[in-house]
C-alpha cells in the first residue's frame, strides 16, 4: 500500500492515485508485480486514518 500523511491535499491524493492507477493498469507492470510475488489491486483514497492510503499492491 502506498500511503501520504492525512494532511495531504486532496488534490494531491487524487492524482496521485490517478497516475498509479494507469501505471497499475499496465499489463506489463502487472506481471512483473506478480513475478515478485505480489497481487496487483487498486483501491480509491480514502481519508479515515491517520495516513491516506492512495494505491494497493498487495504480496499474499
Amino acid at each position: 500500500m502506498l500511503a501520504a500523511p492525512a494532511a495531504t491535499p486532496e488534490p494531491v491524493v487524487s492524482h496521485l492515485h490517478e497516475v498509479l492507477a494507469q501505471i497499475l493498469a499496465d499489463p506489463g507492470m502487472q506481471q512483473s508485480l506478480r513475478d515478485q510475488g505480489y497481487t496487483p489491486a487498486r483501491e480509491a483514497p480514502s481519508s479515515a486514518s491517520s495516513s491516506r492510503p492512495i494505491s494497493t499492491v498487495m504480496r499474499p
